[in-house]
């Protein structure tokens, strides 16, 4: 111990007298902890950290599905639990302490500061037994709750102090929730979310009408079930297999013939896993960059200190005890690097809250015990392994070197070390900036896809009606009709349509049906096509400007008890009336639809950004005039029943188009709250904010890769024309000439360079494959990004290498024998 104190204490002296290499050291290392440490506090936060419930690894996801094969919770393979078997399989699975079902949809909560829209899901009264949380204040629900009639609602924290401003007697009190009166029962402690991600919300007891329906219209219920103890995943799985095998055949369907269960935490942040860990390995990478470059100081410092090595090892000290002084030297160094890395990494925590705020488990984002061991680890890993390159010099040259050494003698070692580490930054930094380079090429190719629409002066909103499904739909459309009418009439107002769901809004209602066409796609094939279905307004199309490539445009003469007609888009005729003239054939929907007429197509649009995701290819769809619904049928309830979407048009320039839109529905439809009243093109930028942001945290980590190995590569030189003045004394001397001498230090330079691009450019094809998946536009293996990279990293090299290589020939030869 007393040893160790006598290295700390020499090492501390050591560093003071050099204060421009130790801050140099520390700062690099802090780049590399702290990036590294606040990743590591992302991911604990978001992937790792249980979630907030009782025994969280036992909540699982129930889905059914038609594929033998796992596909995550991708809802296009797999479904939801049919409300009439919900009950049966409740009663079946014994593998399961207890089974709950919810739907969650967002609906108009009203309290003293005005309305609002909450995803406020409705739940089985065992729900919270379920999840193993219970409520602060009053009480969980109970059976009864759940009866017609009866109105139960539960709070969570954030709603009671921030929308009910923590009113003592909120117990008891009345609360409006989707038209209904509610009492509130009790409050959630704080903290606590369900579904993971939402705001503050509340949760109503799940109630379901006569014929098998959720409130909200919903026929299929989310279930989730809590394992018993010592039961596996797969073993629950085998149960509900065999539970869908034993059915009776009346009460099959065509979408359940599998049962899949998803550990909970896994839905909750299975579109999270893959760019986290992805970006944790980028800033593994500037982390090896950052101990690489604290490596190559040490051993050109290591070799100016061959002199005092030689007096230590002739005063007696060993090999040992010299490496182990190396080694507390660079802890040192790396634990003062390790406190300002924390700095930045409780910056880089926060800023990332407060971007990724919308983003699931992302507001639980803090530093845990067990981010301090990692940052802990990280710091002993960087301060051992940038000690390792000079204790192998020291090892090497061993104790022999006089006092009196010459540099000539030993130069040739530390430079060829040096050399492989300047070949493993410029590698490691190649990949990152391959990597940045093609998250760039996907940034521009988003944003160069064709939308299939115009979002500029264009006005979005949506209404969602007071009541849900208890509103008849009948008055549903005459306040939507109501509302465009007075609309379209404003006088900076060029068009407004209705449409089931805006593309790239926050509220995106997907109805798929397959179908057949006459004469051309039969029914009942086994790879049944399927069609989106939407339901808009006559005037949609000019009020988005979608253009139209043959046919005619939805008429407002298309109404009940005319032909029932649709428009079709190009991805539609192009998949399945390729080469054939669509307009007059006639689409048939499945029976399972009930929609009543086939619908003959008049028009074929272009194609345009469906949901809310901008890279995802376009899938075959029909849009049909919701004036021509027939309001009962269940159809038109999913179609624009749920909430009716705007979209508004407006001349450039307008001003106010937002309050006389309020002003509107307040008159006309004031048992409808209006929500997301926002401009499109600015939502259409925020759709790509993500993208950006992982491609400038990227990018920032490249180019400081990028000037970490440039300063290495420097550094590396100037060391080495530092150690062979004599020799390039002599050379000049002998008759070279100044030019020979910069090109031979250059080409030094750039062999280290090339070397380390052929190394980087390989490792970076072979990782390809791990950031597949974030592409758009562009391949792993694209040929202009390596070479872009190429002759970034050659530039840049080429200024690191510039300075070196014109000292060297700027050496006078009398002088350099002289000092020598």
């Amino acid at each position: 111990m007393t040893g160790l104190l006598q290295d700390f204490r020499y090492a501390l002296r050591q560093l003071r007298r050099a204060p421009a290499f130790a801050a140099a050291a520390s700062l690099v290392l802090a780049l590399g902890i702290g990036s590294t440490t606040g990743m590591l506090a992302i991911v604990q936060s978001v992937l790792l950290r249980p979630l907030n419930y009782s025994h969280p690894e036992r909540l699982l996801l129930l889905l059914l599905g038609i594929s033998e094969e796992a596909g995550g919770s991708d809802m296009d393979t797999h479904s939801m639990v049919p409300v009439a078997n919900y009950r049966d399989l409740q009663r079946s699975l014994r593998q399961f302490d207890q089974t709950a079902a919810y739907n969650s949809m967002p609906v108009p909560v009203e309290t003293g500061d005005g309305t609002q829209i909450l995803l406020a899901p409705e739940v089985s009264t065992n729900f919270f037994d379920t999840v193993g949380v219970h409520p602060a204040l009053g009480r969980a629900f109970q059976e009864g709750d759940d009866a017609s009639g009866t109105s139960a609602a539960i709070v969570s924290h954030e709603f009671w102090q921030h929308s009910m401003h923590a009113r003592k007697d909120v117990l008891g009190s009345k609360l409006k929730v989707n038209g209904r009166l509610c009492t509130i029962v009790g409050v959630m402690p704080p903290r606590f979310q369900f579904p993971v991600g939402s705001k503050p919300t509340l949760w109503t007891a799940l109630q379901l009408t006569p014929d098998q329906k959720t409130n909200q219209g919903m026929d299929d219920l989310s279930v989730l079930g809590r394992l018993k103890p010592d039961v596996t995943p797969e073993q629950a799985r085998n149960e509900g297999e065999a539970f869908l095998r034993n059915r009776p055949a009346g009460d099959r369907d065509s979408k359940s013939h599998h049962f899949w269960v998803y550990p909970l935490l896994n839905i909750v942040t299975g579109d999270e896993k893959t760019p986290l860990f992805a970006l944790l390995a980028a800033c593994l990478l500037l982390l090896l960059i950052a101990v690489v470059n604290t490596a190559n100081l040490q051993i050109a410092r290591a070799t100016r200190r061959e002199s005092e090595i030689a007096m230590r090892a002739a005063l007696g000290a060993t090999r040992a005890r010299i490496v182990r002084q190396m080694v507390v030297e660079n802890l040192v160094l790396s634990f003062a690097g390790a406190a300002l890395g924390w700095l930045l990494a409780s910056g880089f925590v926060q800023t990332a809250r407060h971007l990724f705020q919308d983003y699931p488990r992302f507001d639980e984002l803090r530093f845990d015990p067990w981010t301090f061991v990692g940052c802990l680890l990280l710091t002993v890993f960087c301060g051992v392994a940038a000690s390792l390159g000079p204790a192998w010099h020291v090892l090497r040259i061993g104790c022999q070197v006089s006092v009196q050494h010459s540099a000539a003698g030993h130069a040739s070692r530390p430079q060829r070390l040096s050399s492989v580490l300047v070949v493993a930054e410029v590698a490691l930094t190649c990949v990152l900036l391959i990597a940045a380079g093609l998250f760039l090429r996907t940034f521009r190719s988003l944003q160069n896809v064709p939308l299939g629409f115009v979002p500029n002066d264009v006005t979005t909103f949506l209404l969602w009606p007071q009541g849900g499904n208890l509103m008849p739909m009948t008055s549903k459309i005459a306040a939507y009709q109501r509302v465009l009418d007075r609309v379209e009439h404003l006088p900076d107002v060029e068009a407004a349509g209705l449409v089931t769901s805006v593309p790239i809004s926050n509220f995106q209602m997907t109805v798929k049906g397959g179908f057949s066409i006459p004469g051309y796609l039969a029914a009942g094939q086994k790879d049944q096509p399927n069609i989106r279905v939407v339901a808009v307004s006559p005037s949609y199309f000019r009020a988005m400007r979608i253009p139209l490539h043959a046919g005619r445009p939805i008429s407002p003469d298309d109404t009940q008890g005319t032909q029932m007609v649709g428009i079709v888009n190009h991805k539609m005729v192009e998949t399945y009336l390729h080469g054939v003239n669509a307009i007059g054939q006639q689409i048939v929907l499945d029976k399972d639809s009930e929609f009543p007429t086939p619908i003959t197509i008049v028009g074929v649009s272009g194609d345009l950004i469906q949901g809310n995701s901008i890279g995802a290819a376009p899938q075959p769809e029909v849009a049909v005039s919701f004036q021509q619904l027939p309001p009962s049928i269940m159809f038109t309830q999913y179609l624009i029943g749920m909430a009716g979407s705007f979209a508004v048009r407006t001349r450039p320039g307008a001003k106010n188009v937002a309050a006389e839109i309020r002003f509107i529905v307040n008159s006309e439809a004031p048992e409808f709250a209006i929500d997301d009243l926002s401009q499109l093109d600015q939502v259409v930028q925020g759709q790509m904010k993500s993208q950006r942001l992982a491609l400038e945290i990227t990018s920032v980590f490249a180019w400081i890769a990028l000037l970490l190995s440039a300063a290495g590569l420097y550094g590396v030189l100037a060391y080495l024309v530092g150690q062979r003045v004599r020799e390039i004394g002599i050379r000049l001397a002998l008759g070279a000439t100044r030019e020979q001498v910069f090109a031979l230090v250059f080409r030094r330079g750039l062999w280290m360079v090339g070397a380390g691009l052929m190394v980087g450019g390989a490792a970076a094809l072979l990782a390809g494959r791990w950031i597949q998946s974030f592409l758009f536009g562009v391949t792993p293996h694209d040929p202009l990004t390596y070479a872009l990279v190429g002759v970034v990293v050659l530039l840049a090299s080429a200024l690191a290498v510039f300075v070196p290589a014109r000292r060297a020939a700027s050496i006078e030869p009398m002088e350099a024998l002289r000092t020598e």
